[in-house]
């Protein structure tokens, strides 16, 4: 053998880790729709979130009992929120949520009501066509990409979810804008723009992504662009 050959069998190269390109990627697909019809966008936020929604639905049907996933919430959805106070509309008019085509995200917790849910709940199932009890159902909307957050609820939101019907109005509401103004994401780490403080590092590509075209839906100044 080659010393040359022998050297490099004896001691490779480390593999060079490939870069991770999805943020960039899916900024420049979010600045395409936007510059055709901005509208666009929330079809791009659905199918950003999706497989978080499939999981979350599924994780009790495959993890142990004692392993299903904490409910997602929105103060910590993107970084860690400490006042949502100053984002709570207290007057905001009535919205309501399609299970069919908006983002709900529910936590189905316990197997036996899960079970229970999608085997009586739906169009031609022992209880009948999903309907919103006020007493159970509880969620939150959050814009400006009308994420709704489940925290009362789970199983019976689940089945109507994956049944795609019916609709719920919404427990309450918070409006993002002021906060999507103030803070950027370049894919790495969520900053404060007028300080450049770090806020929170990015756990999700996606979710990261999510927040940026908030920042397009809003029309904020200062918008990620991503060069072509």
């Amino acid at each position: 053998m080659p010393l040359q050959s022998l050297f490099q069998t004896l001691f490779p190269k480390p593999a060079v880790k490939p870069v991770d390109t999805s943020f960039d990627n899916f900024m420049d697909v979010a600045n395409r729709i936007a510059a055709i019809n901005p509208a666009g966008l929330r079809e791009l936020v659905r199918a950003l979130l999706l497989p978080l929604q499939a999981e979350t639905m599924v994780a009790v049907s495959q993890l142990n009992v004692h392993c299903v996933q904490e409910p997602i919430q929105y103060l910590d959805f993107f970084f860690p929120i400490r006042n949502s106070s100053e984002f709570y509309r207290r007057d905001a008019p009535k919205e309501t949520l399609s299970l069919a085509r908006d983002v709900v995200l529910p936590t189905p917790w316990k197997r036996n009501d899960y079970i229970n849910a999608l085997a009586t709940i739906g169009t031609g199932k022992s209880q009948g066509h999903w309907q919103q009890d006020p007493l159970n159902h509880s969620v939150s909307l959050v814009l400006p990409w009308r994420i709704g957050f489940v925290s009362g609820g789970n199983h019976s939101i689940t089945a109507g979810i994956l049944m795609a019907e019916g609709e719920i109005v919404a427990t309450e509401v918070f409006d993002m804008t002021e906060l999507l103004q103030t803070v950027r994401c370049d894919g790495k780490v969520y900053r404060e723009i007028g300080t450049d403080r770090v806020l929170g590092k990015v756990g999700d590509v996606r979710r990261a992504a999510v927040f940026e075209i908030g920042r397009l839906m809003i029309g904020s100044d200062q918008q990620t662009k991503v060069l072509t």
